[in-house]
């Protein structure tokens, strides 16, 4: 019995182990000057480190998701026809 034990409490954490990434990712909202929400905006994000990019879409919510990225410091952009470059 204290062996089966032992076995359970193991795997329990192992499992919790699994759930380490070393990843991360940046999420947001992007809206307009007036409040409404930005449907189809391109979003970028620029490792500053190694200049690897990666973007998004804005969805119908206007929220974009830029995941799997490795630490480090990032530049995002969001460009948008119809309104400025930031």
């Amino acid at each position: 019995m204290r062996c089966f034990r032992i076995c359970v409490i193991g795997l329990l954490l192992i499992g919790s182990l699994c759930a380490q990434v070393a990843t991360g990712r940046i999420t947001g909202r992007i809206i307009d000057a007036s409040g409404a929400v930005v449907q189809g905006a391109k979003v970028k994000s620029v490792n500053i480190q190694t200049n690897v990019e990666t973007s998004a879409v804005s969805t119908s919510e206007g929220v974009f998701d830029l995941l799997n990225l490795i630490p480090g410091q990032y530049r995002v952009q969001v460009d948008m026809s119809g309104f400025k470059h930031y």
